[in-house]
């Protein structure tokens, strides 16, 4: 009598060893001026792979971002990015497919990272903390989406998009709002910033 051993390795879900990939993100934001990752603040589902150094380029107001990292989903590192942005209404994907994530951010995350990036409106400098994170296999084109988030970004709840409103606190009540941007996707790790005004 022979018994059937089932062959987990053929199962797509089940992978043998983490491995660690390299991950692209493309941010079109022109006002732009400086950027910088935050050393120590890459996170990664436990037990995978990484590389501590986000590196970020600039070229014709693009930004780009390399994340050498695993792409295994957890629900724990959604939960810290939300957290880390400061709630749900203040992270965003224009490729968040399930209305759930529209609502209440990402249910899975492969990884997050901090950055400061410099806007450079109308002479002023503000500096804007945000925070960018992969998805787990929810991309229009078949791609891991990418979240935005910080408390500078305002999410359109129930609606998968967002934008980002530069203040400063320094100007009157009435003139707060220095910029405000319409976050645009374009591909899954693709994103444009678009001014309103």
């Amino acid at each position: 009598m022979t018994t059937e051993v089932e062959d987990i390795t053929k199962d797509p879900e089940v992978e043998a060893s983490p491995k660690i990939r390299t991950n692209t993100f493309h941010l079109e934001a022109r006002d732009v001026t400086a950027h910088e990752f935050i050393p120590g603040s890459l996170n990664v589902t436990f037990g995978e792979p990484k590389d501590d150094t986000v590196k970020i380029t600039a070229k014709n107001g693009v930004l780009t971002f390399t994340v050498k990292a695993g792409r295994k989903g957890s629900p724990d590192i959604a939960r810290q990015f939300i957290e880390a942005s400061g709630g749900a209404e203040h992270a965003a994907s224009p490729f968040a497919e399930r209305r759930n994530s529209q609502r209440n951010g990402p249910d899975l995350l492969n990884f997050y990272f901090k950055t400061n990036l410099t806007f450079t409106v109308g002479g002023q400098r503000i500096v804007a903390p945000l925070y960018f994170g992969q998805g787990h296999r929810d991309g229009h084109d078949g791609g891991n989406n990418w979240w935005m988030g910080g408390r500078k970004l305002i999410s359109f709840l129930g609606r998968p998009s967002g934008e980002i409103v530069l203040t400063d606190v320094s100007l009157p009540d009435d003139s707060h709002h220095v910029q405000v941007y319409f976050i645009n996707g374009i591909k899954h790790n693709e994103f444009r910033l678009l001014p309103r005004f």
